[in-house]
């Protein structure tokens, strides 16, 4: 028995490579709005903060601030193509994990949205709130700053502990996945990334706007663009093979690696054409450095999806083997299945171990906790009140705050006594050994 559930054998809406190719390109495009939307709001709220003694810093931060608002509801609207077909691909995974953090995950909604509102009026009271009450006005704009910083961690987590099944009885809920060695490493990479993003973002958009003025401001706006990008850039050459080094076994491939040193080129590149851009400028060695960089982005997208396919390999052919074994038990069901109204019902109805299969198995393991609690609880809590357990089977009600309540089963008051006679009587610990030697034999999977 392990905790990961069966698949859901329903035809996608496309092949797999296909769905991995459109994850793939639509998260490149989600994610470099989401840069620009959080980089630009730090931005706007850290030159607002000099504002007050250079008024290039003041001006800088508002027109950043123009940019945030458009790019906020690209990020946003793009963002719904990679949820949606990540939910496709890896949706035992996906919605599993959800149900392990779904407080955290849901509050993402409304802390968008209050995002979004405090953004909003961080730019429409500039030319007001900002003069009359400056430390109000900067208060608003780095609330916005504070929850752009924290709901990229909660995605972070729910995709890291998404590619970990085998850990999550031990990593329940929020906080404790946070405790998972590859989460910090992972989320700096990303912030660190964002401000590479909106470094040369705000290069190329202050040398498009002002290529045709002589206004010094648009020279100096777009180099201080391009020396953000080069600091992050070459912090990204810590932080990345730190993400790389935390990550947890059997990420690693060929294919991986070929992917790490073509993005390592890729960023020397990028980064020998920021510095020549820097020291003196050119529309040739900007656009070198984007090519670079934006190449990087695709890579790096490409080693996340290699690091999933290798990380859930192992989960993939346990949950091949949990499906086969589920359907199996369907089938002896249906097999010894006759309706209550047909005689001879209670003489050919199915039995305890085919019942709990078909109910209960893909919640409840034998000693871990999954959806559900393992069978070592039900046993001793219940073992000499099976009365209780068949009431509460029929009746569930919530009664451990941290897993979610269990749902009413389609089961007669007979079809109960007979799941409760199956788990207290610990017929189910017969096939333990043999469950045991097989998942021993599986590539991939971790010791418990």
């Amino acid at each position: 028995m392990t905790n990961i559930p069966i698949e859901i054998p329903l035809d996608l809406p496309g092949g797999p490579t296909f769905l991995r190719v459109l994850l793939v390109l639509t998260f490149i495009l989600h994610i470099f709005f989401v840069g620009l939307m959080v980089g630009g709001t730090y931005f706007s709220v850290i030159y607002r903060i000099l504002g007050f003694k250079d008024q290039f810093s003041l001006r800088f931060a508002k027109e950043i601030l123009d940019t945030v608002t458009i790019n906020k509801s690209m990020a946003v609207v793009i963002g719904v193509a990679p949820l949606l077909v990540i939910s496709l691909i890896f949706t035992i995974y996906w919605y599993s994990v959800i149900q392990l953090t779904y407080p955290y995950f849901l509050s993402i909604v409304w802390l968008v949205i209050l995002a979004f509102l405090l953004l909003y009026a961080y730019k429409y009271t500039w030319d007001d709130l900002s003069k009359r009450r400056p430390i109000i006005h900067i208060c608003i704009g780095a609330a916005a700053a504070g929850i752009f910083t924290f709901v990229p961690l909660i995605f972070l987590a729910n995709i890291n502990l998404m590619l970990l099944p085998f850990q999550w009885h031990e990593y329940t809920g929020f906080f404790r996945s946070l405790l998972l060695p590859n989460v910090l490493p992972r989320y700096l990479h990303f912030f660190v990334a964002d401000f590479a993003n909106i470094g040369f973002f705000t290069a190329a958009y202050f040398w498009y706007v002002g290529r045709k003025s002589d206004d010094p401001f648009y020279p100096r706006a777009r180099n201080l663009g391009l020396r953000w990008a080069l600091i992050a850039t070459l912090l990204q050459g810590v932080f990345g093979p730190l993400n790389l080094f935390t990550m947890p076994r059997g990420f690693y491939s060929t294919s991986l690696l070929i992917l790490v040193l073509v993005g390592i080129a890729l960023v020397t590149v990028g980064a020998v054409a920021v510095i020549s851009a820097i020291q003196e400028f050119s529309v040739k060695k900007m656009a070198i450095a984007l090519v670079a960089i934006g190449s990087v982005a695709v890579v790096m997208s490409f080693i996340r999806d290699t690091v999933r396919l290798n990380l859930l390999r192992g989960p993939d052919q346990i949950a091949k083997q949990n499906t086969e074994l589920y359907f199996a038990s369907v089938e002896e069901f249906l097999e010894t299945y006759t309706p209550p109204e047909e005689e001879g019902a209670a003489a050919r109805a199915p039995s305890g171990q085919a019942l709990f299969n078909r109910f209960c198995a893909s919640c409840h393991s034998q000693e871990q906790v999954t959806v559900g609690p393992p069978l070592t609880y039900m046993v001793e809590k219940y073992k000499g009140n099976p009365d209780e357990m068949s009431q509460f089977v029929l009746n569930p009600v919530k009664v451990n705050p941290e897993l979610p309540r269990m749902p009413k089963l389609p089961v007669t008051q007979e079809q109960t006594e007979a799941i409760t006679e199956y788990v207290l009587n610990e017929e189910w610990k017969q096939g333990q050994e043999t469950d045991e030697s097989q998942q021993a034999q599986q590539p991939g999977q971790t010791p418990r």
